[in-house]
Protein backbone atom coordinates (compact mmCIF):
# COMPACT_ATOMS: atom_id res chain seq x y z
CA UNK A 1 0.00 0.00 0.00
CA UNK A 2 1.11 3.09 -1.35
CA UNK A 3 1.48 6.43 1.52
CA UNK A 4 -0.32 9.51 0.28
CA UNK A 5 1.83 11.05 2.61
CA UNK A 6 5.17 10.12 1.59
CA UNK A 7 4.43 10.50 -2.28
CA UNK A 8 2.08 13.64 -1.86
CA UNK A 9 2.50 15.60 1.04
CA UNK A 10 6.07 14.76 1.82
CA UNK A 11 7.58 18.35 1.84
CA UNK A 12 3.77 19.45 3.43
CA UNK A 13 4.45 16.83 6.28
CA UNK A 14 8.31 18.69 6.53
CA UNK A 15 7.37 22.02 7.02
CA UNK A 16 4.21 21.02 9.54
CA UNK A 17 6.16 19.47 11.46
CA UNK A 18 8.59 21.77 12.01
CA UNK A 19 5.88 24.60 12.96
CA UNK A 20 3.55 22.48 15.29
CA UNK A 21 0.93 21.88 12.83
CA UNK A 22 1.65 18.01 11.84
CA UNK A 23 -1.82 16.45 12.93
CA UNK A 24 0.62 12.66 13.52
CA UNK A 25 3.31 12.24 15.94
CA UNK A 26 1.32 14.73 18.48
CA UNK A 27 3.96 14.42 20.80
CA UNK A 28 4.49 17.35 24.52
CA UNK A 29 7.60 18.42 22.65
CA UNK A 30 5.59 18.88 19.45
CA UNK A 31 2.80 20.23 21.65
CA UNK A 32 4.82 22.58 23.23
CA UNK A 33 6.62 24.09 19.88
CA UNK A 34 3.04 24.82 18.81
CA UNK A 35 2.48 27.03 22.19
CA UNK A 36 6.09 28.17 21.67
CA UNK A 37 5.60 29.53 18.09
CA UNK A 38 1.96 30.80 18.52
CA UNK A 39 2.78 32.97 21.88
CA UNK A 40 5.94 34.27 19.18
CA UNK A 41 3.30 35.49 16.41
CA UNK A 42 0.79 36.75 18.87
CA UNK A 43 3.42 38.73 21.02
CA UNK A 44 4.81 40.44 17.87
CA UNK A 45 0.71 41.84 17.02
CA UNK A 46 0.71 42.71 20.75
CA UNK A 47 3.84 44.64 20.85
CA UNK A 48 2.64 46.68 17.64
CA UNK A 49 -0.52 47.83 19.21
CA UNK A 50 1.23 48.75 22.75
CA UNK A 51 2.52 51.46 20.44
CA UNK A 52 -0.66 53.14 20.66
CA UNK A 53 0.29 53.71 24.61
CA UNK A 54 4.01 55.72 24.07
CA UNK A 55 3.18 57.51 20.96
CA UNK A 56 0.87 60.20 19.81
CA UNK A 57 -2.07 58.57 17.58
CA UNK A 58 -1.83 59.80 14.19
CA UNK A 59 -3.34 58.67 11.09
CA UNK A 60 0.54 57.87 9.61
CA UNK A 61 0.83 55.61 12.87
CA UNK A 62 -2.63 53.62 12.75
CA UNK A 63 -2.00 52.93 8.63
CA UNK A 64 1.67 52.12 9.50
CA UNK A 65 0.59 49.61 12.23
CA UNK A 66 -2.65 47.94 11.02
CA UNK A 67 -0.96 47.61 7.56
CA UNK A 68 1.73 44.78 9.54
CA UNK A 69 -1.05 44.08 12.11
CA UNK A 70 -3.81 42.65 9.45
CA UNK A 71 -0.94 40.84 7.12
CA UNK A 72 -0.01 38.91 10.69
CA UNK A 73 -3.64 38.47 11.50
CA UNK A 74 -3.28 36.08 8.14
CA UNK A 75 -1.16 34.16 9.72
CA UNK A 76 -2.32 33.58 13.46
CA UNK A 77 -5.63 33.42 11.89
CA UNK A 78 -4.86 30.15 9.06
CA UNK A 79 -1.92 29.32 12.25
CA UNK A 80 -4.83 28.61 15.18
CA UNK A 81 -7.75 27.14 12.79
CA UNK A 82 -5.00 24.88 11.52
CA UNK A 83 -4.01 23.66 15.09
CA UNK A 84 -7.72 23.44 16.28
CA UNK A 85 -8.58 21.38 13.25
CA UNK A 86 -5.79 19.11 13.17
CA UNK A 87 -8.12 15.83 14.27
CA UNK A 88 -10.68 16.89 10.72
CA UNK A 89 -6.69 17.66 8.97
CA UNK A 90 -6.16 13.75 10.05
CA UNK A 91 -9.38 12.50 9.18
CA UNK A 92 -9.61 14.16 5.35
CA UNK A 93 -5.86 12.58 4.95
CA UNK A 94 -7.70 9.49 5.99
CA UNK A 95 -10.58 9.18 3.76
CA UNK A 96 -8.44 10.36 1.08
CA UNK A 97 -5.57 7.52 1.48
CA UNK A 98 -8.96 5.38 1.57
CA UNK A 99 -9.62 6.39 -2.22
CA UNK A 100 -6.43 5.82 -3.09
CA UNK A 101 -6.00 2.52 -2.38
CA UNK A 102 -9.29 1.64 -3.85
CA UNK A 103 -7.78 3.00 -7.30
CA UNK A 104 -9.06 0.19 -10.21
CA UNK A 105 -6.08 0.41 -13.10
CA UNK A 106 -2.85 1.90 -13.10
CA UNK A 107 -3.96 4.58 -15.35
CA UNK A 108 -6.46 5.76 -12.42
CA UNK A 109 -3.23 5.69 -10.40
CA UNK A 110 -1.23 7.77 -13.11
CA UNK A 111 -3.91 10.15 -12.90
CA UNK A 112 -3.55 10.86 -8.69
CA UNK A 113 0.24 10.85 -9.48
CA UNK A 114 -0.12 13.50 -12.01
CA UNK A 115 -2.37 15.67 -9.54
CA UNK A 116 -0.65 15.06 -6.66
CA UNK A 117 2.75 15.39 -8.56
CA UNK A 118 1.74 18.92 -9.54
CA UNK A 119 0.88 20.03 -5.82
CA UNK A 120 4.01 18.96 -5.09
CA UNK A 121 5.61 21.35 -7.56
CA UNK A 122 4.06 24.25 -6.47
CA UNK A 123 4.83 23.63 -2.85
CA UNK A 124 8.19 23.43 -3.73
CA UNK A 125 8.33 26.37 -5.54
CA UNK A 126 6.71 28.30 -2.64
CA UNK A 127 9.34 27.09 -0.08
CA UNK A 128 11.83 28.36 -2.69
CA UNK A 129 10.17 31.55 -2.97
CA UNK A 130 9.63 31.61 1.24
CA UNK A 131 13.40 30.74 1.89
CA UNK A 132 14.29 33.92 0.08
CA UNK A 133 11.63 36.47 0.74
CA UNK A 134 12.85 35.88 4.93
CA UNK A 135 16.64 35.56 3.39
CA UNK A 136 17.14 39.23 2.25
CA UNK A 137 15.62 40.99 5.81
CA UNK A 138 18.31 38.80 7.46
CA UNK A 139 20.62 39.53 5.67
CA UNK A 140 20.02 43.49 5.92
CA UNK A 141 20.08 43.37 9.50
CA UNK A 142 23.21 41.21 10.09
CA UNK A 143 25.17 43.56 7.29
CA UNK A 144 23.82 46.31 8.78
CA UNK A 145 25.16 46.03 12.20
CA UNK A 146 29.03 46.82 12.31
CA UNK A 147 29.59 45.16 15.55
CA UNK A 148 27.84 42.06 14.71
CA UNK A 149 26.11 41.95 18.45
CA UNK A 150 25.06 45.07 19.66
CA UNK A 151 24.79 48.50 17.50
CA UNK A 152 27.28 51.14 18.21
CA UNK A 153 25.37 54.79 18.48
CA UNK A 154 21.17 55.60 18.17
CA UNK A 155 20.96 55.68 14.57
CA UNK A 156 20.98 51.78 14.29
CA UNK A 157 17.74 51.62 15.79
CA UNK A 158 16.17 52.86 12.40
CA UNK A 159 17.14 48.75 11.59
CA UNK A 160 13.92 48.18 13.41
CA UNK A 161 11.23 48.82 10.42
CA UNK A 162 8.06 48.29 12.26
CA UNK A 163 6.41 50.53 14.80
CA UNK A 164 6.45 48.53 17.75
CA UNK A 165 6.96 49.04 21.87
CA UNK A 166 9.04 46.64 24.25
CA UNK A 167 9.04 48.80 27.32
CA UNK A 168 12.78 48.68 27.42
CA UNK A 169 15.58 49.90 25.84
CA UNK A 170 15.88 49.25 22.65
CA UNK A 171 19.40 50.39 22.03
CA UNK A 172 20.39 48.06 24.45
CA UNK A 173 18.47 45.03 23.53
CA UNK A 174 18.34 45.48 19.73
CA UNK A 175 20.22 42.11 19.27
CA UNK A 176 16.96 40.52 20.88
CA UNK A 177 14.48 42.50 19.56
CA UNK A 178 15.69 41.80 16.14
CA UNK A 179 15.69 38.32 16.49
CA UNK A 180 12.13 38.23 17.77
CA UNK A 181 11.57 39.94 14.96
CA UNK A 182 12.72 38.04 11.96
CA UNK A 183 12.00 35.07 13.65
CA UNK A 184 8.10 36.13 14.07
CA UNK A 185 8.56 37.18 10.55
CA UNK A 186 10.27 33.71 9.04
CA UNK A 187 7.89 31.32 11.65
CA UNK A 188 4.93 33.28 9.78
CA UNK A 189 5.86 32.79 6.41
CA UNK A 190 6.22 29.48 6.60
CA UNK A 191 3.47 28.35 8.87
CA UNK A 192 1.29 30.17 6.06
CA UNK A 193 3.03 28.33 3.05
CA UNK A 194 2.83 24.87 5.07
CA UNK A 195 -1.03 24.66 5.84
CA UNK A 196 -1.49 26.91 2.23
CA UNK A 197 0.27 23.99 0.45
CA UNK A 198 -1.30 21.26 2.60
CA UNK A 199 -5.19 22.63 1.48
CA UNK A 200 -3.72 23.08 -2.46
CA UNK A 201 -2.18 19.40 -2.39
CA UNK A 202 -5.25 18.52 -0.90
CA UNK A 203 -7.69 19.79 -3.80
CA UNK A 204 -5.08 18.73 -6.41
CA UNK A 205 -6.34 15.29 -5.56
CA UNK A 206 -9.61 16.02 -4.75
CA UNK A 207 -9.59 17.44 -8.83
CA UNK A 208 -7.56 14.21 -9.82
CA UNK A 209 -10.87 12.30 -8.21
CA UNK A 210 -13.11 14.39 -10.60
CA UNK A 211 -10.50 13.36 -13.82
CA UNK A 212 -10.88 9.83 -12.65
CA UNK A 213 -14.70 9.82 -12.65
CA UNK A 214 -14.55 11.40 -16.23
CA UNK A 215 -12.00 8.43 -17.18
CA UNK A 216 -14.58 5.63 -15.69
CA UNK A 217 -17.57 7.34 -17.41
CA UNK A 218 -15.94 7.22 -20.96
CA UNK A 219 -14.12 3.59 -20.23
CA UNK A 220 -17.14 2.07 -18.98
CA UNK A 221 -19.15 3.20 -22.38
CA UNK A 222 -16.72 3.31 -25.05
CA UNK A 223 -14.86 -0.16 -24.08
CA UNK A 224 -18.26 -2.36 -23.74
CA UNK A 225 -19.79 -0.67 -26.64
CA UNK A 226 -16.86 -2.27 -28.65
CA UNK A 227 -17.57 -5.57 -27.18
CA UNK A 228 -19.69 -8.51 -28.40
CA UNK A 229 -21.15 -10.18 -25.55
CA UNK A 230 -24.11 -8.01 -24.78
CA UNK A 231 -25.08 -9.17 -21.40
CA UNK A 232 -21.73 -9.32 -20.04
CA UNK A 233 -21.35 -5.80 -21.38
CA UNK A 234 -24.31 -4.28 -19.38
CA UNK A 235 -23.42 -5.57 -16.37
CA UNK A 236 -19.96 -4.07 -16.93
CA UNK A 237 -21.02 -1.15 -18.41
CA UNK A 238 -23.73 -0.33 -15.54
CA UNK A 239 -21.08 -0.97 -12.80
CA UNK A 240 -18.45 1.14 -14.65
CA UNK A 241 -20.86 3.89 -14.44
CA UNK A 242 -21.53 3.36 -10.75
CA UNK A 243 -17.71 3.42 -9.64
CA UNK A 244 -17.69 6.50 -11.87
CA UNK A 245 -20.95 8.53 -9.82
CA UNK A 246 -19.15 6.94 -6.23
CA UNK A 247 -15.62 8.38 -7.68
CA UNK A 248 -17.91 11.75 -8.06
CA UNK A 249 -19.79 11.82 -4.85
CA UNK A 250 -16.65 11.14 -2.88
CA UNK A 251 -14.99 14.11 -4.58
CA UNK A 252 -17.76 16.71 -3.45
CA UNK A 253 -18.22 15.29 0.07
CA UNK A 254 -14.53 15.63 0.31
CA UNK A 255 -14.37 19.67 -1.03
CA UNK A 256 -17.64 20.03 1.28
CA UNK A 257 -15.91 18.27 4.24
CA UNK A 258 -12.82 20.61 3.96
CA UNK A 259 -15.45 24.35 3.33
CA UNK A 260 -17.59 22.56 5.97
CA UNK A 261 -14.46 23.06 8.48
CA UNK A 262 -12.31 26.25 7.45
CA UNK A 263 -15.47 28.50 6.02
CA UNK A 264 -14.99 30.76 9.07
CA UNK A 265 -11.29 30.72 8.46
CA UNK A 266 -12.03 31.47 4.63
CA UNK A 267 -14.42 34.54 5.75
CA UNK A 268 -11.46 36.12 8.27
CA UNK A 269 -8.69 35.72 6.02
CA UNK A 270 -10.17 37.68 2.74
CA UNK A 271 -11.09 40.39 5.20
CA UNK A 272 -7.70 40.39 6.46
CA UNK A 273 -6.02 39.85 2.74
CA UNK A 274 -8.49 42.84 1.51
CA UNK A 275 -7.47 45.06 4.39
CA UNK A 276 -3.53 44.22 4.38
CA UNK A 277 -3.65 44.60 0.43
CA UNK A 278 -4.91 48.07 0.92
CA UNK A 279 -3.11 49.46 3.62
CA UNK A 280 0.32 47.98 2.17
CA UNK A 281 -0.14 49.40 -1.17
CA UNK A 282 -0.55 52.46 0.73
CA UNK A 283 2.30 52.24 2.80
CA UNK A 284 4.92 51.45 -0.46
CA UNK A 285 4.72 55.04 -1.31
CA UNK A 286 6.03 56.44 1.69
CA UNK A 287 8.99 53.91 1.77
CA UNK A 288 10.28 54.52 -1.77
CA UNK A 289 13.67 55.47 -0.65
CA UNK A 290 17.27 54.18 -0.72
CA UNK A 291 17.48 54.52 3.17
CA UNK A 292 13.99 52.48 3.61
CA UNK A 293 15.13 49.24 0.78
CA UNK A 294 14.39 46.33 4.06
CA UNK A 295 10.89 48.33 4.91
CA UNK A 296 10.01 48.26 0.99
CA UNK A 297 11.06 44.99 0.59
CA UNK A 298 8.84 43.58 3.17
CA UNK A 299 5.78 46.01 2.30
CA UNK A 300 5.97 44.49 -1.20
CA UNK A 301 6.15 40.96 0.25
CA UNK A 302 3.28 41.46 2.65
CA UNK A 303 1.11 42.50 -0.64
CA UNK A 304 2.85 39.60 -3.13
CA UNK A 305 1.90 36.98 -0.35
CA UNK A 306 -1.57 37.89 0.04
CA UNK A 307 -2.50 38.71 -3.44
CA UNK A 308 -0.42 35.12 -4.30
CA UNK A 309 -2.85 33.42 -1.80
CA UNK A 310 -6.10 35.03 -2.84
CA UNK A 311 -4.87 33.56 -6.70
CA UNK A 312 -4.28 30.26 -5.46
CA UNK A 313 -6.93 30.05 -3.53
CA UNK A 314 -9.44 30.80 -6.51
CA UNK A 315 -7.38 29.14 -9.00
CA UNK A 316 -8.47 25.92 -7.20
CA UNK A 317 -11.77 27.13 -7.02
CA UNK A 318 -11.87 27.70 -10.96
CA UNK A 319 -9.68 24.65 -10.69
CA UNK A 320 -12.97 22.58 -8.90
CA UNK A 321 -15.14 24.12 -10.99
CA UNK A 322 -14.02 23.04 -14.64
CA UNK A 323 -13.17 19.18 -13.29
CA UNK A 324 -17.14 18.81 -12.29
CA UNK A 325 -17.92 20.41 -15.68
CA UNK A 326 -15.64 18.35 -17.64
CA UNK A 327 -17.34 15.69 -15.97
CA UNK A 328 -20.78 16.28 -17.61
CA UNK A 329 -19.39 17.24 -20.87
CA UNK A 330 -17.41 13.73 -21.00
CA UNK A 331 -21.19 11.91 -19.84
CA UNK A 332 -22.37 14.31 -22.89
CA UNK A 333 -19.99 13.21 -25.72
CA UNK A 334 -19.56 9.57 -25.03
CA UNK A 335 -22.27 7.03 -26.98
CA UNK A 336 -24.76 6.74 -24.25
CA UNK A 337 -27.30 6.73 -26.96
CA UNK A 338 -26.00 3.25 -28.17
CA UNK A 339 -26.48 2.21 -24.48
CA UNK A 340 -29.44 0.54 -22.68
CA UNK A 341 -32.34 2.09 -21.16
CA UNK A 342 -31.76 1.95 -17.60
CA UNK A 343 -28.34 2.96 -18.59
CA UNK A 344 -29.48 6.08 -20.17
CA UNK A 345 -31.65 7.02 -17.69
CA UNK A 346 -28.94 6.90 -15.24
CA UNK A 347 -26.36 8.90 -17.33
CA UNK A 348 -29.46 11.23 -17.35
CA UNK A 349 -29.75 11.55 -14.00
CA UNK A 350 -25.94 12.61 -13.76
CA UNK A 351 -26.38 15.00 -16.81
CA UNK A 352 -29.36 16.46 -14.31
CA UNK A 353 -26.77 17.50 -11.61
CA UNK A 354 -25.56 19.82 -14.19
CA UNK A 355 -28.29 22.46 -13.67
CA UNK A 356 -26.46 23.29 -10.22
CA UNK A 357 -22.63 23.96 -10.24
CA UNK A 358 -20.71 22.64 -7.66
CA UNK A 359 -18.20 25.07 -6.39
CA UNK A 360 -15.95 25.78 -3.41
CA UNK A 361 -18.20 29.04 -1.91
CA UNK A 362 -18.24 30.74 1.56
CA UNK A 363 -22.31 30.73 2.04
CA UNK A 364 -23.10 31.74 -1.78
CA UNK A 365 -21.00 35.22 -0.56
CA UNK A 366 -17.73 34.53 -2.24
CA UNK A 367 -17.28 31.84 -4.94
CA UNK A 368 -13.91 30.19 -5.42
CA UNK A 369 -12.93 31.31 -9.30
CA UNK A 370 -10.77 34.03 -11.51
CA UNK A 371 -14.06 36.01 -11.38
CA UNK A 372 -13.66 36.43 -7.15
CA UNK A 373 -10.09 36.84 -7.82
CA UNK A 374 -10.36 39.55 -10.01
CA UNK A 375 -13.04 41.15 -7.68
CA UNK A 376 -10.86 40.82 -4.40
CA UNK A 377 -8.31 42.48 -6.52
CA UNK A 378 -10.49 45.51 -7.81
CA UNK A 379 -11.56 45.74 -4.41
CA UNK A 380 -8.38 45.80 -2.50
CA UNK A 381 -7.22 48.57 -5.30
CA UNK A 382 -10.31 50.28 -4.46
CA UNK A 383 -9.96 51.06 -0.89
CA UNK A 384 -6.25 51.89 -1.61
CA UNK A 385 -7.74 54.40 -3.74
CA UNK A 386 -9.85 55.82 -0.78
CA UNK A 387 -7.48 56.23 1.79
CA UNK A 388 -4.96 57.54 -0.45
CA UNK A 389 -7.54 60.40 -1.67
CA UNK A 390 -8.42 61.05 1.90
CA UNK A 391 -4.53 61.41 3.17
Amino acid sequence: MISIEVQYFSFNKILLFAVGLWPYQRTKLVQFRLIFFLTILITFVLFQLTAFLTLKCTSDLVVKILSTMFSYNIIITKYVSFALNMENVKKLLIQLQHVHDRLQDRYEKAIMDKYGYTGKRYTVALIIFGVFSTFIPIAVDFFMMPSGILPINNSQTRRIQYTMEYFVDQEKYITLILIHINVAFCLGLFALIASGTMFFVYFQLTCGMFKISSYRIKRAINISILENVKIKNEKVMFKGIIYAVDMHRQAMRLSNMFMSKFEITMFFLILFGVASVSLNLFQIGPSMSASNIKELFILFIFVVICVLYMFLANYTGQNVIDHTTNIFVTAYNVQWYRTPIYIQKVILFLLQRRTKNFTLNLKGIFIGSFECFAMLVKVSVSYFAVIYSIK
